[in-house]
């Protein structure tokens, strides 16, 4: 069934209980003048409601595109609902809606639904199915937000205010409300100073927080308000923000551009509502400059001392662009260099090591750009109770050019899962958009595509073959580039499938992340794509992907934090090929900087609760200055092909790198065993004066440090180890210096 069909059948179930078609809609249409068949005015005094009581928090709150300011009156409503348990969606929509925002609000069936607009200005919706409450905004933004904050507060002894002309204040000020709580209130110079204490009568306002980006003294208007007034300039704001949160719970940043022309910026009015779900501070930049975004950002964390996990950007490519970085082809002739955009905040040096996951919504409309969110904060409670699935598409056809070693990295992930009692659907050798193949992909959860871009049929795109040019971008048109124009409202390439199973796409093949393809992804009913923006070795991709699904699944990070990781897999693998004067560097070098993200980085692989393990995955802890690796007692199942074979122990990463087995006339992919693991205090400033294992020393272990100090990530390449049996390796500590 089609997107469409889904929306017209969950709507046709509301319709019946109304009765016949035209019964529904003649009750609907004069439910919304009289005031019938549910449609509730909640504009009026609370007294009109019986009494002063506050009414309940929606369960979805829909706004115009057009009018985006209401999404910054609304995010600290949803803050305070999150306080008290489950956020409201916020969804910013044109009257007549597109198919994915009504799909969605047809999926999650919301109990009460709020639309902030004119009754008749949404009729094109067909939402007197959904009874909606409506909150008709006023003639001013001051009016409508003091009446916003009169219905769902009631009374508010501390608020924030801001001015209809300091758009960046007006931002900031959502997201500290958020924080507190508190109601925001927008100053709209059409409205008459003398007129703000009866405007905000009622409320009991006590103290008032002026936002503003000037550093202005206080403007006349707030001294009429309340009896105590406090100017926040830009710093402050943040500061306050991140005081409200808790300095030690911020687990994102969220990173927008300010509005600015051209339509550039115009999802930053988005950045609070994500603030407010995510309990995050808000950081704007006026340019589309990366160095600009990453300066801003790393600026808060210091200031704040902050220890983020991911960095949220709420922008397309237009607004905040990316880093031009090249990536050398090591020593394989058939792989150019490469030159890529990397996004703001990534290592733009090998020698550094990634702080945090980056993931980005990047479409332009903010219709799109809520509505992606949305389904990913949705994503829990759609597939509440269902049992977890993934899909696995791999090599699926042969052609001229098998992909036998990739494929074989494919099965261990496909292993991995079923070692965590996760279902998953295997397809090797086969076409992408086959019967059978897509019948799976419908209820799975995560989905991998793994193989030749031109085999990529689940999400089919107008492709160029023509790789190796050294453009970047494997050949795609400057519209369909990642690090190109903004997403246009273009035509669909195809037919969207119906995923049921909301999921996460992994597309591991050479620059598969196109603006065609996320359009499919998200119009399916997908909340997030992982690709690359290069071409990119096949087996080495194979390798990340499994590395990213690996901290999923034993170590139940979230999707930035498995990207994270699994970026700065690569980086230890890059070091260890060095240290053992391996000659491809160019093949991690360049999987490293090319996977990105786009979605929210704070989303889970799998909402329900992991699994224990079958078999329980290779381990490490410290020992004082020891470290400890634990073997399990057996290994995952064995993998094979006509060309390779796998044997590995469950958690272990590979790297295609293979090795001649004596008597086998199938090479043996080579094992790496990956851990993210607390600083010692042995040599937490310093670090090792060397490694040991066996009182020798050996090359076979490189690690690196978190730049925020958290923990460091440590590559073992092992020997011969057996089940069951420890390795030990020793870390000798610098030497003290003499005080004489």
């Amino acid at each position: 069934m089609t997107r469409t069909g889904q929306v017209a059948g969950a709507l046709r179930a509301r319709i019946a209980a109304f009765g016949s078609l035209e019964a529904w809609l003649s009750r609907a249409v004069w439910g919304m003048l009289v005031l019938g068949a549910g449609v509730v005015p909640v504009d009026a005094e609370p007294a009109d409601r019986g009494g002063t009581s506050v009414p309940e928090t929606p369960d979805v709150i829909v706004v115009p595109e057009s009018q985006p300011w209401l999404l910054a009156i609304a995010s600290p409503l949803i803050g305070r609902a999150g306080r008290q348990g489950q956020c409201p969606l916020l969804l910013a929509t044109s009257p007549v809606g597109e198919e994915e925002s009504r799909v969605l609000v047809a999926e999650v069936a919301p109990r009460r639904m709020l639309v902030v607009a004119r009754a008749r200005e949404f009729l094109a919706w067909g939402l007197g199915g959904f009874s909606p409450e409506y909150f008709e905004p006023r003639a001013t933004l001051g009016e409508t937000s003091a009446l916003w904050a009169k219905r769902f507060w009631g009374t508010a002894p501390e608020i924030v205010m801001a001015s209809r002309d300091d758009a960046e204040a007006v931002i900031l000020g959502s997201a500290l409300g958020a924080q507190l709580a508190a109601p925001l209130v927008i100053y709209d110079a059409r409205d008459n100073e003398s007129a703000l204490p009866a405007l905000l009568s009622g409320l009991g306002v006590r103290r008032l927080l002026v936002a503003t980006s000037r550093e202005d003294s206080l403007p006349s208007w707030a001294s009429r308000i309340a009896s105590h007034s406090e100017l926040l300039g830009r710093e402050a704001l943040l500061e306050r923000t991140v005081k409200a949160i808790g300095a030690e719970k911020v687990r994102t940043v969220v990173l927008a551009r300010l509005p600015g022309e051209e339509e550039t910026g115009q999802t930053s009015w988005l950045a609070p509502y994500v603030s407010a779900v995510r309990g995050a501070p808000v950081v704007l930049c006026r340019s589309a400059s990366a160095d600009e975004a990453e300066a801003r950002v790393n600026g808060l964390i210091g200031s704040c001392r902050l220890r983020p996990r991911s960095v949220t950007i709420v922008a397309d490519y237009r607004s905040i662009g990316t880093h031009e970085v090249k990536v050398p082809a090591g020593a394989d002739p058939s792989r150019p260099e490469a030159a890529m955009g990397l996004e703001p905040c990534l290592p733009d040096r090998f020698e550094a090591t990634a702080w945090a996951g980056v993931g980005r919504i990047p479409f332009a409309g903010i219709e799109e750009a809520s509505t992606l969110l949305a389904r990913g904060l949705a994503r829990r409670r759609l597939l509440a109770g269902h049992a977890p699935r993934a899909v696995m598409v791999a090599n699926p056809i042969l052609g001229n050019a098998p992909l036998p070693l990739c494929e074989t990295v494919s099965r261990l992930t496909a292993a991995e899962f079923r070692n965590c009692r996760i279902a998953i659907d295997e397809f090797y050798r086969r076409p992408a958009d086959s019967a059978e193949v897509l019948a799976a992909a419908k209820s799975a959860n995560v989905i991998f595509y793994e193989g030749h871009i031109e085999h990529q049929d689940l999400f089919p795109t107008k492709r160029s073959r023509a790789y190796g040019t050294g453009s970047g971008q494997g050949g795609a048109p400057a519209g369909d580039r990642p690090g190109g124009a903004p997403l246009p409202n273009q035509a669909r390439h195809g037919e969207a499938i119906a995923l049921d199973g909301v999921p996460i796409v992994i597309l591991q093949t050479c620059g598969s992340l196109r603006t065609s393809v996320l359009k499919q992804v998200y119009a399916s009913g997908g909340v997030a794509v992982i690709g690359t923006s290069t071409p990119v070795h096949s087996t080495s991709g194979s390798a990340f992907a499994k590395a990213l699904s690996d901290g999923a699944l034993y170590r139940g990070a979230t999707l930035g934090e498995a990207f994270r990781d699994a970026r700065n897999y690569f980086f230890c693998l890059q070091d260890l090929k060095k240290a053992r004067a391996h000659e491809q560097e160019g093949k991690s070098q360049r999987v490293a900087l090319s996977f990105r993200l786009w979605g929210d980085p704070e989303l889970e692989f799998f909402p329900e609760p992991r699994n224990d393990p079958a078999i329980a995955p290779v381990s490490a802890i410290w020992s004082g200055n020891k470290l400890i690796i634990s073997l399990p007692p057996r290994r995952l199942p064995e993998v094979r092909n006509e060309e390779y074979v796998a044997r590995m122990f469950p958690g272990s990463e590979a790297a295609g790198m293979v090795l001649h087995a004596e008597g086998e006339s199938a090479r043996r992919v080579a094992p790496f065993y990956f851990f993210v693991l607390p600083v010692p205090k042995a040599f937490a400033a310093k670090g090792p004066a060397g490694i040991t294992h066996g009182g020798k020393p050996t090359e076979r272990v490189v690690f690196r440090s978190d730049p925020l100090g958290r923990f460091c990530y440590l590559l073992y390449y092992p020997s011969g180890e057996k089940p069951g049996e420890p390795v030990i390796l020793e870390f000798l500590e610098q030497p003290r210096r003499s005080s004489g």
